[in-house]
């Protein structure tokens, strides 16, 4: 009996390992649109700050096969302007750890690049360099 359960463990460790395998694809084609941001629906400031802050209207984000990624975003600024901007990004997936990269110029103090989790259909961006104080949950429009 003693030798069936040592069997039985291995197995459940063997599955458990294999299951956790970062082999799988390192770049998708997605696309997600944001539903809210720390939970607030949109439209919604970006962050509870002192003085005015930005609102985030609509916020779309393509993941492309090619391991760079499209972020459009409707939002009207602290000062009452409207805008619509979309800037570019690299990304890679590892597991379901999907990691953005931007470039930093030499000397300069940047924050780190957003870092989140796709399950399923769903992906949480940490948008706050790390701090998780600005979490933008997306979910799947398309795949």
């Amino acid at each position: 009996m003693r030798l069936s359960c040592q069997k039985a463990l291995c197995l459940v460790a063997l599955v458990t390992i294999s299951c956790m395998d970062s082999s799988g694809p390192k770049t998708v084609a997605m696309q997600f649109a944001l539903e809210n941001i720390n939970g607030r629906s949109l439209p919604t400031y970006l962050a509870p700050t002192p003085g005015a802050t930005p609102t985030i209207i609509s916020n779309t984000l393509i993941l492309y096969k090619d391991g760079t990624a499209a972020t459009t975003e409707h939002r009207i600024d602290w000062d009452g302007t409207e805008r619509t901007v979309t800037y570019q990004q690299h990304y890679t997936i590892k597991g379901a750890i999907i990691e953005f990269a931007y470039d930093c110029p030499p000397g300069a103090d940047c924050i780190a690049p957003p870092r989140g989790t796709i399950v399923g259909n769903h992906l949480a961006l940490d948008v706050s360099g790390g701090a998780g104080s600005i979490i933008f949950n997306y979910n799947a429009t398309s795949e």
